[in-house]
């Protein structure tokens, strides 16, 4: 966020809207990703729909990576601790996803599971609800500045869009 929203201010930039639409796209499907894998019982089709926006989060983020070349010319690239802090993000999202998932009992994968009795420990359910309210407050910012600063909306006057 301190990153692409307050430092580069990536969504007022005509050249790297089309990125903001593809880090947009993450922080939204981050949101029912958290809430279906962390947030809800895990179970069924509630795991699935997890899974589902895990896949689809992926997807974007390889049309984000081909999109960061022509985004980031005027910049000079993508920095090393920019790099850094987006491995740090995947390798966390990937283990504690992959956690998550070797911790399932076999009749969770079922499409007809229900909920389980069981429920995680207080400071899981804390964190995770935590981590779903943070995660819809950028998703929603994400949201707000695409909006604001569409170029097609304000007719890329650039004087405009950087004075936000």
């Amino acid at each position: 966020v301190y990153v692409h929203l307050w430092k580069l201010r990536l969504h007022t930039r005509r050249e790297s809207y089309a990125e903001h639409l593809w880090h947009t796209a993450s922080a939204v499907l981050f949101v029912p990703m958290v809430a279906a894998l962390f947030v809800a019982d895990a179970r069924g089709v509630v795991l699935w729909l997890g899974l589902a926006m895990l896949v689809a989060t992926h997807a974007v983020e390889v049309f984000d990576v081909r999109a960061e070349r022509s985004s980031r010319d005027a910049l000079g690239g993508l920095s090393r601790t920019e790099l850094g802090i987006h491995l740090a993000a995947v390798v966390t999202r990937t283990a504690a996803v992959g956690l998550l998932l070797a911790s399932l009992p076999a009749e969770a994968w079922s499409l007809t599971a229900g909920p389980s009795a069981a429920s995680a420990p207080a400071l899981v359910a804390l964190a995770s609800g935590g981590l779903l309210w943070g995660a819809l407050a950028v998703a929603l910012l994400h949201i707000g500045l695409a909006v604001r600063h569409c170029p097609a909306c304000i007719g890329w006057a650039p004087s405009r869009a950087a004075g936000a």
